[in-house]
């Protein structure tokens, strides 16, 4: 890993906290219809685990996936959730300790804007990073959306276990 703000694009850092949030400058990419992060993303990803390093007073960081609506709400909420789990599991690789982790995917139940252009179903495939408030423990699950949940049965958004797919390449 870089020095916080070794990289970054014009001489800004690509990560930052900046309230409950750390805020990434570029998307986080992925390969279509998969949860594969693709390396154009490592730069970025390497940065949200620089400020979680960092920033030790952060004890819980909830990695969230959102998609676009082109497909139907089970798909997007599966897809968002592997792809939230994908991310989790690079900054596991990153250093950041399990129980600083946690994913959601929550599909397209949480677009920014409407859905009418591909410039704004580009705005609503995303991923967030989210600080907790410091809760009873480490252990203690993520937030999920309640309203979500019949959408993938029998499957719940990750609590802290890493995966066993290789959603990204190695890194070298």
């Amino acid at each position: 890993l870089h020095p916080v703000g070794a990289q970054g694009r014009n001489g800004c850092p690509l990560a930052r906290v900046e309230g409950n949030k750390i805020i990434v400058l570029d998307e986080v990419h992925f390969a279509t219809d998969q949860d594969v992060v693709l390396p154009e993303s490592f730069p970025i990803l390497e940065e949200v685990a620089e400020q979680l390093l960092a920033h030790e007073e952060i004890h819980r960081l909830l990695v969230e996936a959102h998609t676009d609506a082109r497909a139907t709400d089970t798909y997007n909420y599966d897809l968002s959730r592997r792809r939230a789990s994908s991310v989790m599991n690079f900054l596991l690789d990153s250093g950041i300790a399990v129980e600083r982790l946690c994913s959601a995917g929550f599909g397209r139940s949480r677009p920014l804007t409407r859905n009418d252009s591909e410039a704004h179903m580009a705005l609503n495939r995303r991923v967030e990073f989210t600080i907790l408030p410091p809760g009873k423990g480490p252990t203690e699950p993520c937030p999920v959306d309640p309203a979500l949940e019949h959408l993938a049965p029998g499957k719940k958004p990750s609590r802290g276990k890493k995966s066993d797919a290789a959603p990204f390449a190695p890194m070298n």
